[in-house]
């Protein structure tokens, strides 16, 4: 099975606005973007977490999904750029987090159980990056 959404049309901008309004739906109090050279690289969001406001951080990395497209031989040649895959790697993105949503809906999970390695730390950097940094953490 090739890459999925490797042949989407839709914009990263409006997949981050679907992002935006399925976590306002879900109980997001604040939601911001980030953004280099214009292109969105990152989306924040503040939700209450057990009476704790919690920051969390998605990125998508884009150079990582235009290897793995032209590494994988279903995906077309033509679709092997930049900014397709941009529009894939945001597209994904918005379907991740929206069966993520449904989960917590379908009371299956817990916010902080999906969530918890993109929450940000008082570091600025997310749960999932602190860990990678230092092993240790998670030694018995």
């Amino acid at each position: 099975m090739p890459i999925k959404n490797y042949s989407s049309s839709v914009k990263p901008s409006d997949s981050l606005g679907k992002i935006q309004g399925l976590l306002a739906e879900h109980g997001a109090h604040q939601v911001s973007m980030d953004y280099l050279g214009g292109k969105p690289i990152a989306l924040t969001f503040r939700m209450w977490v057990n009476d704790v406001q919690v920051r969390f951080r998605l990125t998508v990395d884009v150079d990582g999904m235009l290897r793995a497209m032209k590494k994988d031989k279903k995906v077309p040649n033509s679709n092997c750029n930049y900014e397709q895959a941009e529009r894939t790697a945001w597209k994904n993105k918005f379907e991740w987090i929206h069966l993520q949503m449904a989960e917590i809906e379908a009371e299956q999970a817990k916010i902080e159980q999906l969530l918890l390695g993109y929450a940000v730390t008082p570091k600025g950097e997310t749960l999932f990056e602190a860990i990678q940094g230092n092993h240790k953490l998670l030694e018995g």
